[in-house]
């Protein structure tokens, strides 16, 4: 998979400013997702989300965590801020720990959407692009094994 994604540092910050990610490196992956936990978590109708090696991402400030079980039966953490409750980040076990970011609350990001995932959890009303690549549950073959692949790759 060809990763078109410019290296930059940049950093998400909740609605008030009290919770901070940093994030260095280059999103592994782009993703918008339809699923109830995502919608759970973010009050959102889906999320942009941008997926960053764990070891990208350090987190400042007070948070709480939202903890679920993914589809994977591995454990993921919905992360937002103790103070006004924005869902800022997830990190995903089954991704070694991967940092799923939030795009709307990142600075200086251009979203890229790889595929629309768990688009069968999809609201009624929202509305996805005819030119969209979808997946009925998550990411496409050739995305999810780029991304376990990344994730999970020695050295």
């Amino acid at each position: 998979m060809e990763d078109n994604m410019s290296e930059t540092n940049r950093s998400a910050k909740c609605n008030c400013g009290a919770l901070c990610v940093e994030v260095t490196g280059s999103p592994v992956v782009q993703l918008v997702c339809h699923c109830n936990d995502c919608r759970e978590a973010t009050q959102l109708p889906f999320i942009e989300a941008a997926f960053f090696k764990a070891e990208d991402c350090v987190a400042h400030g007070d948070s709480k965590s939202l903890e679920m079980k993914g589809s994977s039966g591995l454990d993921k953490a919905y992360v937002g801020c103790s103070n006004c409750g924005t869902a800022l980040y997830a990190r995903v076990e089954a991704l070694n720990g991967a940092c799923v970011i939030v795009t709307n609350h990142q600075s200086t990001f251009e979203f890229e959407a790889q595929s629309h995932i768990w688009t069968t959890e999809k609201l009624g009303d929202v509305e996805i692009p005819g030119d969209a690549l979808q997946s009925e549950s998550g990411p496409p073959d050739d995305i999810r094994e780029h991304m376990i692949a990344t994730f999970w790759a020695k050295g």
